[in-house]
């Protein structure tokens, strides 16, 4: 039976957070807890996915709950010319040789792992939702996922990429207001920062057009804001920020200390930034930010991506966060550091006490 959200205990959706943050003991613990636990492995090889899902399952403890599996909508190959890519790769040259490395170079065309094989592993493995962020999956992987029983999600930004992707036979919309940290997932990449409606507006303005159920996602840390997004016409909340200072979250630990000095102090702003991988994302602004001009030099994603990659891995082992890309929303001095089932519980109180 395709999945449908009434079959969730808690409307709550742990958010897939690629890139480090999402792990299967985070995935896990979401679903014992009675929500849906989610993987990004958008950066992921087949055979990792494969990995992942099945150590997600075995961590379940034998609860029976919906998992769901995002992955990229990467853009077709292209190619960057000599010159843009030796000025890229000169704006990160001062940033390595801080951190003791050598100075990065953007590597051949093979920046992320090919759809089919992620795919291979997602009908494999047969989670019961797929998302997509960055636009449309083919159609066939649309018709190849209800052949198998698997629903389609995919992340809109705007009311007309809704209708799009209703239009597309996906199963249900994920709403981003423009409060949600890590990736912008607009179809079109914005030449500027983003603007946009909050997460509520968004879901109510959907709510009005569309059919599909919509899930809502973007500043939503506790059981009142859940409560707002299920009366504006969701039909389950996405949280990803509540969930970084989880022990089960892949968060590193110099990325920890700078989410909770600025949920604390509040002395740095959370911010987009097209610097890390090309494409806009919000997160809590560092030297990384401040060193690269990204209108100037920055790479076309994923190319910039790619090229940062080092420096970002670097500064993780470091424990240097000012060079690593600290994806937050902009609720973040609202985050609470608690395991993943305690929060899910804490949410679920919340949450009951305002519907």
């Amino acid at each position: 039976m395709p999945f449908t959200f009434d079959q969730l205990r808690i409307p709550i959706i742990q958010a897939p957070m690629a890139g480090g943050p999402s792990t299967p003991a985070l995935a896990a613990a979401a679903i014992r807890a009675g929500g849906m636990g989610s993987l990004g492995v958008a950066y992921l090889s087949g055979e990792r996915i494969v990995q992942d899902i099945r150590q997600t399952r075995a961590l379940c403890a034998g609860a029976a709950g919906p998992l769901n599996v995002n992955l990229f909508m990467f853009p077709p190959a292209f190619r960057v010319d000599d010159e843009r890519a030796a000025a890229a790769e000169a704006a990160l040259a001062p940033i390595a040789q801080r951190l003791g490395i050598a100075a990065p170079k953007l590597p051949g065309s093979a920046w992320h792992p090919p759809l089919a094989e992620q795919l291979d592993a997602i009908w494999s493995e047969q989670p019961e939702l797929l998302s997509f962020h960055f636009g449309l999956p083919p159609p066939e992987a649309i018709q190849r996922a209800h052949d198998l029983g698997i629903a389609v999600a995919v992340t809109a930004t705007s009311l007309h990429d809704a209708r799009t992707i209703e239009a597309a036979g996906a199963d249900c919309i994920v709403a981003q207001g423009i409060e949600a940290g890590g990736h912008r997932g607009e179809f079109e990449v914005s030449p500027a920062p983003p603007e946009g409606p909050s997460c509520i507006a968004l879901v109510e303005a959907m709510r009005k057009d569309v059919r599909i159920p919509i899930v809502a996602a973007g500043g939503l840390m506790d059981g009142a804001d859940i409560a707002g997004a299920l009366a504006a016409g969701a039909a389950a909340a996405q949280l990803g920020t509540a969930f970084l200072l989880c022990p089960e979250a892949g968060t590193t630990a110099s990325y920890r200390e700078l989410l909770r000095l600025t949920a604390r102090y509040q002395d740095r702003t959370v911010r987009f930034t097209r610097a890390f991988s090309g494409r806009w994302a919000q997160g809590v602004e560092n030297g990384f930010m401040h060193s690269i001009d990204p209108t100037a030099t920055a790479l076309p994603f994923p190319a910039q991506n790619a090229l940062s990659g080092a420096i970002r891995t670097a500064a993780a082992q470091q424990h240097d966060a000012e060079h690593q890309s600290c994806w937050s929303g902009r609720a973040l001095h609202r985050i609470r550091e608690l395991p993943a089932e305690q929060l899910m519980e804490t949410l679920a109180a919340e949450l009951a006490r305002h519907r």
